[in-house]
């Protein structure tokens, strides 16, 4: 598809962030409300509603007119709805056929991967819904991102903390606090040295960093020899040859007598 192609394609603006993006990144929705056919809200806002609260996963869940099935659900709200959404028994169900008879936010929950790791890593921390949040978003981070020492993995675990904090700052309305967040996040992402678009690589190529590309290079490509005439530009070859080799052959009676005589290549390449 052409560049010119691509731009033309229909977009619309996302009512929660004012960003605008082409149609595809909406979910499908009802006529009646949404003429276009399109939910007024885009995709990534919506994981965010449905991230952080059960009630805002209903919300999004009634918007759209698809069914909770808990049945389905293990606590992955975007692997939820891709699932409803493309597995052919749902075809057809909207959010009346709900089984609401079935809901127990407890057991839902405690179908979760939280072992003893995962609750001594966030210990102070009773709520599961909290605890699987702090988790995907710590793996996540981990996953993508140098995680080699305990203060990359600390800086990490107080980001996941810290994201947390905001999502029910601004749930709950307090602006000013969740601003002063999003700065702390901000320091910790800079302590982490992570750059906004690091994450995918997209922006160049695959590598967000000259580091990252060197390091690829080192562990990827194989060093090709040099030309002949960059092998020893500045004559230290020569000149550890004739005063240092040469001299320990002689000591260790490994001298070859074959070998061209090293004055003679400094004579012949012009060398005082």
């Amino acid at each position: 598809m052409s560049k010119k192609t691509r731009n033309t394609r229909p977009r619309k603006d996302c009512l929660k962030c004012e960003k605008s993006y082409t149609i595809g990144n909406y979910y499908t929705a009802d006529k009646k409300l949404f003429p276009d056919g399109k939910l007024h809200i885009c995709k990534k806002c919506c994981a965010d509603i449905m991230d952080e609260s059960h009630e805002g996963f209903l919300s999004i869940l009634r918007l759209i007119n698809k069914p909770f099935l808990p049945s389905i659900f293990k606590g992955d709200t975007g692997d939820y709805i891709r699932q409803v959404n493309s597995l052919h028994q749902y075809d057809g169900m909207t959010y009346s056929d709900s089984n609401f008879g079935e809901i127990n936010e407890e057991d839902v929950l405690d179908d979760l991967d939280i072992d003893n790791e995962v609750k001594m890593r966030w210990v102070g921390y009773e709520d599961l819904k909290d605890i699987n949040f702090l988790e995907e978003f710590y793996k996540e981070l981990i996953s993508t991102y140098e995680s080699k020492t305990p203060m990359q993995r600390n800086i990490y675990k107080n980001m996941a903390e810290t994201q947390l904090l905001a999502n029910k700052s601004r749930a709950q309305g307090k602006i000013k606090e969740y601003q002063d967040l999003l700065k702390t996040m901000s320091t910790l992402m800079t302590d982490a040295k992570i750059k906004p678009l690091q994450d995918s690589g997209e922006q160049d190529g695959g590598l967000s960093t000259w580091g990252q590309w060197i390091k690829k290079i080192e562990e990827t490509e194989p060093i090709p020899e040099p030309l002949e005439e960059f092998r020893d530009v500045d004559g230290i070859n020569k000149y550890i040859s004739k005063w240092f080799t040469k001299h320990l052959k002689k000591v260790f009676g490994v001298e070859d007598n074959n070998a061209i005589d090293m004055d003679e290549i400094i004579k012949n390449n012009g060398d005082s």
